[in-house]
Parts: structure tokens; sequence; C-alpha cells
């Protein structure tokens, strides 16, 4: 038997008691290599790693991995930007002091330069801004993604010991079934004359006046 088992809702009407908490259940988990089925509550296969663990898609885990790297992205440019924006307030400060120096020595100064150099800081910082922006807003997509895919999975395995009781119960309901056939075969085989031998029926008594 294979450990895999799918998650199924049945009506109100063929509902069963929880495997886990004897409440009344309508999620049939089913296992057509058994065939075996039993029933739990869908909070248990949500949060119970004792019972079953979700099996996903590939989609699903190249989904998780793409995440994943959409959230290291973020991380750098929000580093960068932290970085820029310091060296920027840093920039301005530093602009502030040597004006003030060469207002009081009298020299003047190129300030062609210097608004060139506070341009381009303010430039680099848009860019980032707009690009860790979509960044996120594709990371928020993601997020909605994986969780319908997590709400729509149906697929589970048992854990280790979950499934070799299963298993076990499974080798015994066959034992129980195969020795049930074999006694109707065998009850069904035998001759009229080997029942009436082996059995003793009560006769009528022959001496009653």
């Amino acid at each position: 038997m294979i450990n895999k088992y799918k998650a199924n809702k049945v009506a109100l009407k063929d509902a069963k008691s929880c495997i886990v908490c004897h409440r009344l259940s309508q999620v049939c988990l089913f296992n057509e290599t058994g065939p075996d089925w039993f029933y739990s509550c869908p909070v248990h296969l949500e949060n119970n790693a004792m019972l079953a663990r979700p099996i996903y898609s590939k989609e699903y885990n190249d989904a998780l991995s793409e995440m994943k790297q959409l959230k290291q992205q973020i991380g750098v440019l929000e580093s960068k930007g932290r970085e820029s924006w310091d060296g920027w307030v840093a920039n301005i400060f530093s602009k502030k002091k040597v004006d003030a120096n060469v207002t009081n020595s009298g020299t003047e100064v190129d300030n062609g330069k210097e608004g060139s150099s506070e341009e381009s800081a303010e430039t680099s910082q848009n860019d980032s801004t707009l690009d860790l922006s979509a960044l996120k807003k594709k990371y928020d997509g993601m997020l909605d993604q994986i969780a319908q895919m997590q709400k729509n999975n149906k697929l589970y395995e048992l854990s280790n010991l979950m499934f070799q009781n299963r298993v076990e119960i499974k080798r015994r309901q066959d034992n129980l079934l195969a020795q049930k056939k074999q006694e109707e075969k065998n009850f069904t085989n035998t001759q009229p004359e080997e029942i009436l031998q082996n059995f003793s029926f009560p006769s009528v008594p022959k001496d009653i006046k």
C-alpha cells in the first residue's frame, strides 16, 4: 500500500466519526492502493503532523522557491535604500557645512558639480524605490497564490506511525475476509452425506403411541 491519501468531501448524511476527535466529519481520506479510508476533521489535516502532512505539486514548490528569491531581493533593495538615504542625508549636511565655511571665508565655489551629485543620488533613490515597490507587489501576489494552492490541496501523506497502523489494520481486515471466504467455500463444497456423518440431527421418536 502506497502512503498517499486523497481528501474528498462527502455528503452530510455520509459523514463518519473523525479518527482523531471522534466528531462527525465530511472529509474522507481515501487510498486507492489499499483500498483504505478513514475520516478526519479538516483542522487536523492542517496542524497535526502526527496524523498527516500535505503533498504539494511541483507548481507549488516552484512558486515557493520564487517567493523566497523575491524576499531576498527585497531585503537587498531595502538595505541599499537605507544606505542611499543615509548617504543622501549626509551629503546635505556636508554641503551645508561647506557652504558655511565658504561664506565665512568669502571664497566662491562651483555649485554645479554639487547639484549634479545631489540629483544623481536622488534619481538613484527614486529608481530603487520603484523597483522595491514592484517587487513587493509581486511578492504579495505570490503569497496569495501560494495560500490558494494550500487551500486547494487534496493529497496527503500519513506520518510513519499512522501509516503503519493503517497497514496493520488493513492486513487484519484482509485476513479476516480471506478466512470468512474460505469457511464459506468449505461449507459450499461439503457433500450432504458428509454433513450427515459429521452432525447429529434430531430424529422423530418411533415408539410414540
